[in-house]
């Protein structure tokens, strides 16, 4: 068990085109039934496909006989789509065969919750042991010296106004628990649970300086740039991170001090550890810096199937990788 696998930002089920077809297994191999659709329709359908014959090619080479996988967070996507229509979802379920069967051949599983599913956390409570992806944790620390994290935690640290972890999960989670069309628009959500509040005006936030959040009651004051941030958690990394006042080169920043064991939901992280984090979808890695962040699963703005190799045989061995779906030709013979 050598072997360490890691994944994050795949966003399973994110969209899905109408009235697609259920002869899919039939058809994902030459990709017949995404002519049928615009790049848009099929892109998330086609994302899926592509990340189970992911998992059918570590059955048969990475993790053949044991290791580790890492589900770096936001592995479904728990905002735009909600539980039901996920457990329902035929890929999903293929996929969940599939994670089952690698347990079976002694790989370790490992979930960590990002914030578009972080609601998993809230599954364990009534799921289990029979959580489908595993017992989902914040972050985990390896003893090999490696910690686990997606990263919303450090996003939460460029805030200006109020660096609040315990606020900004308790969103992450009602997103999660709302309808999928609610949760994909931050701006209904608010509306929702506020009718009174109207982001597009002047005063912002100020509205709901007096609810509480199943928390103490917060008393400061909010202001339109903490308004701003809890809006844009409903967007996507590219139009939050990249277009705005560079966030995501503070987040690379943050990364790669050597205070990181010290912030707010790094709670284990030890002095010299490797952070390996993902949220932002830009893959990179600094052996100067120890940071490794893994990219995602072809969301903007990565445009590849990014994963992240760590071999223990020898030391640490970090190795950041495109998967080729072209690779996987057939189906299991037990699919």
């Amino acid at each position: 068990m050598s072997m360490i696998v890691v994944v994050s930002d795949v966003h399973l089920v994110e969209s899905r085109p109408a009235n697609w077809p259920q002869n899919w297994k039939k058809s994902f191999i030459d990709d017949c039934m995404f002519s049928k659709f615009s790049e848009d329709q099929c892109k998330s359908l086609r994302d899926d496909c592509v990340f189970l014959k992911f998992l059918y090619y570590l059955a048969e080479n990475q993790l053949k006989y044991g290791g580790e996988l890492v589900l770096l967070g936001d592995f479904i996507d728990l905002w735009r789509s909600d539980f039901v229509q996920i457990s329902q979802d035929p890929i999903v379920n293929e996929i969940i065969s599939t994670l089952r069967k690698l347990v079976d051949k002694n790989v370790l599983i490992h979930c960590i919750a990002g914030n578009h599913d972080y609601g998993l956390l809230k599954f364990n409570e009534f799921l289990q042991t029979k959580n489908p992806f595993g017992n989902a944790v914040r972050s985990f620390r390896h003893p090999m010296g490696v910690f686990f994290s997606h990263g919303y935690q450090l996003e939460v640290l460029t805030w200006e106004v109020y660096k609040a972890i315990d606020l900004y999960e308790w969103f992450a989670e009602k997103f999660c628990l709302t309808d999928a069309t609610i949760g994909a628009d931050a701006s209904k959500f608010w509306e929702h649970i506020h009718p009174q509040l109207k982001l597009n005006s002047s005063k912002s936030m100020d509205a709901l300086g007096g609810v509480k959040f199943g928390m103490p009651e917060l008393h400061f004051e909010w202001g339109n740039k903490l308004g701003s941030n809890l809006k844009d958690m409903g967007t996507s990394p590219e139009q939050r991170l990249w277009k705005k006042d560079e966030i995501s080169e503070k987040i690379k920043s943050l990364a790669e001090s050597n205070a990181r064991c010290l912030y707010p939901g790094m709670g284990g992280m030890e002095m010299g550890d490797v952070l390996v984090f993902g949220h932002t979808h830009t893959p990179y890695y600094d052996p100067d810096h120890g940071v490794v962040n893994t990219g995602s699963w072809n969301k903007r703005p990565c445009k590849s199937y990014r994963f992240v190799e760590i071999d223990r045989e020898n030391g640490l061995k970090i190795i950041c990788k495109n998967f080729d779906a072209s690779k996987v030709r057939s189906m299991p013979a037990d699919c």
